[in-house]
């Protein structure tokens, strides 16, 4: 049993060494779009928002999302339930507890 142990440390460093290497270009392109893509908008932007939201009011009046494919409609439902978990999973960890808020 003692005489395993040494090949059951060598095993286990490789291993960890192999898993750094596969995992170093992951994570290097997840900071790389991360820090893109989760930055809040910059005052540029800002024009660009204004106008999607104005598109997005008008949209809604004319009822052009009566016209989405059954794909594009379960899409835009998907985000709108990630959103919402996102809610929920930040008020859980404000609260501190999965129920109720101390009154």
């Amino acid at each position: 049993m003692a005489s395993k142990i040494p090949q059951v440390i060598n095993m286990a460093q490789v291993a960890g060494r192999d898993l750094v290497v596969a995992a170093k270009p992951v994570v290097s392109r997840f900071a790389a779009l991360a820090s893109k893509e989760l930055a809040p908008p910059s005052p540029a932007q800002w024009p660009q928002i204004k106008k999607g939201l104005t598109g997005l009011a008008k949209d809604a009046q004319s009822l052009k999302f009566m016209n989405l494919t059954v794909k594009e409609a379960a899409s835009g439902a998907l985000v709108g339930v990630e959103v919402a978990m996102w809610f929920f999973f930040g008020e859980i960890i404000g609260k501190g507890s999965i129920i109720g808020y101390d009154v």
